[in-house]
């Protein structure tokens, strides 16, 4: 009909194809024939103009709404009893489902906006106004509110919402939206820190996606990018990279519209796991080049990864504009959404610290750790609080305590090996090896600690013995020397520069040369050289 320009006959054929391409993931297909009608017969036919408008999201915001009152228009003229002789309808149940479709598309694009009370009025509205049958749209209805519960942090309830969507879904036989629902599930448990379930849900939406006649089901490679996301946070980078592989081996076509910057972003992280951090930024350039915004939340904000690369570099100026522009504070009020960009503040605090000797910094540092720790606590977000342990143990033992940094670690520990965490302590590189070190024996915790150091993608020294097990070293010095200080006279017997020194142990040159000053007063000597020679007769080294 399109190529003898019947286009009357055509926009008729079309409309009736608007469901079931939704079902045989063809929607790219459908919306082709839209645009190669003219214009002007959109606005005599509803039904087409919403679908189109809803079809369109999330890339033309500007435009969607324009559709979605064209056909709202033609609704209130026929209520209205007006004269609607230039009305067109070629399927009359879509017709009867029509305010509530409207509703559906004007919560998804609130969603795309990031405006979660539009989502939650337009999806309760959907659902008021949808007849009872209308399984397609009343799980999407369910679904857009888990969304909007997700990004308001209730994550518990979210999932139950997603939950009862999928039921509707999987009553109306709609393939792509099932496999977009498992993909939601497993992104809120990852959300939850529950890789395991995540893993698990991931396998049963491919599985659910093999026995479909299509052969590829929209949102199957976004399952294989959750499963590599997974094995990164287990620090199992080859199962990361072929799970990647997997992904773009099915094509965009497997790949959710709004999903379509995830696998660059997660190949990015990959990239920085393997100390590629110029390769990871190249990434996150592409994943920026392909985001649409969605109505799930962007709990891992490209912005606030890509800044986290650049304190690795140490580019700290461009990461405080980021901050700047982003419009972080220290005294912010701890919320989910922001959670992520909030834990990169606080690493920009630290490298402050460790490059500058801020006091300040550290000191808003632990501030915001802490109150992060109780946010997530409260929300129950196992990789959060595994995350912000980390973070505080760093700043415990950047200010001198060590006792509480080891403490805070060890429940970090304990918390990740349940689920395998382990990306969360190797990312941090040389600056927990120590500290991992001295936990090794702790119990589970020591279990975990040998795990992650098992981990470690560089060599890492074995645990050394205590000074308190050198008791004639202990009995001819005037003065033990502290842990701490013990850990200086290692790297001192290093090829290891004094500001290196400092960055390794994370803390600042001036309390590098305390210590050493130190040490050469408790070894009675005044050389580097000589300290480490007299450490060596001592047994020290």
């Amino acid at each position: 009909a399109l190529a003898g320009e019947d286009y009357v006959r055509a926009a008729g054929l079309i409309e009736l194809q608007a469901r079931p391409s939704r079902r045989s993931s063809t929607e790219a297909t459908w919306l082709s024939w839209v645009k190669a009608l003219p214009p002007e017969i959109l606005q005599s036919r509803p039904v087409l103009s919403v679908h189109f408008g809803l079809a369109s999201l999330p890339g033309v915001l500007d435009t969607t709404e324009a559709y979605l009152r064209g056909g709202e228009r033609w609704l209130e003229a026929l209520n209205a009893g007006a004269d609607v002789s230039g009305m067109f309808i070629a399927d009359e149940d879509e017709l009867r489902s029509l305010p509530g479709t409207i509703a559906i598309a004007r919560a998804y694009r609130a969603g795309a906006l990031g405006d979660l009370q539009g989502i939650m009025d337009n999806a309760q509205k959907a659902l008021a106004l949808l007849p009872v049958d209308d399984h397609l749209w009343r799980g999407a209805a369910a679904v857009l509110m888990g969304l909007a519960e997700w990004s308001l942090g209730d994550l518990d309830t979210a999932y139950n919402l997603v939950v009862e969507g999928k039921a509707s879904l999987v009553a109306m036989a709609d393939p792509m939206s099932i496999t977009g629902s498992y993909f939601l599930l497993a992104g809120i448990r990852m959300a939850q820190g529950r890789l395991r379930d995540a893993e698990r849900i991931c396998h049963q939406g491919l599985q659910f996606a093999e026995r479909q006649e299509q052969t590829i089901v929209q949102g199957t490679a976004d399952l294989h990018v959750m499963l590599a996301e997974i094995a990164l946070e287990r620090a199992d980078l080859p199962a990361a990279a072929d799970h990647l592989r997997q992904a773009g081996d099915l094509g965009e076509l497997a790949v959710l519209l709004e999903s379509r910057h995830r696998r660059a972003a997660i190949t990015a992280q990959l990239k920085e796991m393997q100390g590629d951090l110029e390769g990871a930024l190249d990434f996150y350039d592409e994943a920026d080049r392909r985001f649409l915004g969605g109505p799930a939340p962007e709990v891992q904000p490209l912005a606030a990864l890509r800044a986290r690369v650049w304190i690795k570099q140490r580019r700290l100026d461009e990461c405080a504009s980021w901050a700047r522009e982003a419009g972080l504070s220290v005294d912010d009020k701890p919320s989910y959404l922001r959670e992520f960009e909030h834990l990169a503040l606080a690493r920009l605090l630290l490298a402050r610290y460790r490059q500058e000797g801020d006091e300040d910094a550290l000191q808003n540092a632990r501030a915001l750790l802490e109150r992060l720790l109780l946010a997530a606590r409260v929300g129950r977000r196992t990789g959060s609080q595994i995350e912000t342990l980390v973070l505080l143990a760093l700043t415990r033992e950047l200010r001198g305590d060590s006792p509480a940094a080891r403490e805070t670690l060890a429940e970090a520990l304990a918390l990740a090996q349940p689920e395998g965490f382990k990306r969360i302590f190797v990312s941090e590189g040389a600056s927990l090896t120590q500290m991992l070190s001295e936990v090794v024996n702790g119990g589970v915790a020591g279990n975990q600690a040998q795990d992650v150091l098992a981990a470690l993608p560089t060599p890492h020294p074995a645990p050394h013995t205590p000074y308190a097990a050198h008791p004639a070293a202990q009995a001819e010095l005037p003065e033990p020397l502290s842990e701490r200080e013990l850990d200086v006279l290692r790297l001192l017997a290093t090829e290891l520069s004094g500001p290196d020194i400092a960055r390794e142990l994370m803390v600042s040159l001036n309390t590098v040369r305390t210590h050493t000053k130190n040490i050469y007063s408790k070894l009675g000597v005044n050389s580097r050289r000589s300290a480490v020679a007299r450490a060596t007769e001592f047994g020290l080294l």
